[in-house]
């Protein structure tokens, strides 16, 4: 029982460690008792976390942390559901590209990802990474140099690279990929997304539609912010925290605006938690 109790002490000793520094943060001289939250915009019009700060962010927080903080405020945490592939399936039908495997998989993903978790014994939180590395150069070769060889193994990558579905998603991935990248260069061969960023095409075809799809989810952020305002309370990449909203009218807004079917989930912030003294 020992080796089982170890891994549980240090889960508690790092929750208690963030926790503390979290409480301690919480008594400043700009805001007392509220979190102080600062962002820079990358080159692509993300916002990331502000580095280099002596103060947490809860961009980089676990969640199972930021219920704690946010315990009995009754804000809700929501997110873009499968964001990348979502916003890539959107771009290739404004481009008359169908995309029917991405899409089967976007509108019945929980099934598929029950049924590939079961079919090769392996947690999604494995198999789904590895679906999205496509987006983003990598290949599905079962080969050691795959970054998810180690991970994944041998004999699950052969099966997901024979499997209808995955192979159906990785090779749209391929075409859709290079029709994107071209549609977003200007005249004078740059890359420019809809955050009116500009960059030279990227090393990789990977590393460009990067640059193109995190343009586009910070649109979409920036078109749901527009429309419910002070009810966002924090950004976190592809979601927010805050007042409960509604989602059938954020959705119709992007949709109408991007022409895109972006779905968006929730989650409550409410969680039992303890007292630190």
């Amino acid at each position: 029982y020992s080796t089982s109790i170890k891994p549980r002490k240090g889960i508690k000793r790092n929750n208690l460690i963030q926790l503390y520094r979290w409480k301690s943060v919480l008594n400043n001289n700009l805001s007392q008792d509220s979190i102080i939250q600062l962002y820079t915009e990358s080159g692509n019009g993300r916002l990331n976390p502000k580095n280099q700060l002596n103060i947490p962010h809860l961009i980089s927080t676990p969640n199972r942390i930021r219920k704690v903080l946010f315990k009995d405020m009754d804000y809700w945490d929501y997110d873009m559901s499968n964001s990348h592939l979502s916003i890539f399936q959107g771009l290739c039908q404004n481009y008359d590209m169908d995309c029917p495997y991405i899409r089967e998989y976007n509108s019945n993903k929980s099934h598929y990802r029950n049924l590939w978790s079961d079919k090769w014994y392996k947690d999604i939180k494995y198999i789904k990474p590895y679906v999205i590395s496509w987006l983003y150069g990598n290949n599905n070769n079962s080969v050691p140099s795959n970054p998810f060889y180690k991970t994944l193994g041998l004999w699950r990558m052969k099966e997901i690279k024979k499997d209808r579905m995955l192979s159906g998603i990785y090779d749209e991935i391929q075409i859709g990929r290079k029709i994107i990248i071209e549609k977003h260069k200007t005249k004078s061969g740059l890359l420019r997304n809809i955050m009116g960023k500009e960059t030279q095409p990227k090393s990789t075809n990977g590393k460009s539609l990067c640059f193109i799809l995190f343009g586009i989810e910070t649109k979409v952020l920036e078109i749901v912010n527009e429309l419910i305002g002070d009810k966002m309370k924090v950004l976190i990449y592809d979601g927010w925290i805050g007042e409960e909203i509604d989602i059938d009218q954020v959705e119709n807004k992007v949709k109408s605006t991007l022409n895109m079917d972006i779905k968006f989930h929730k989650d409550s912030m409410k969680q039992d938690t303890f007292i630190l003294k």
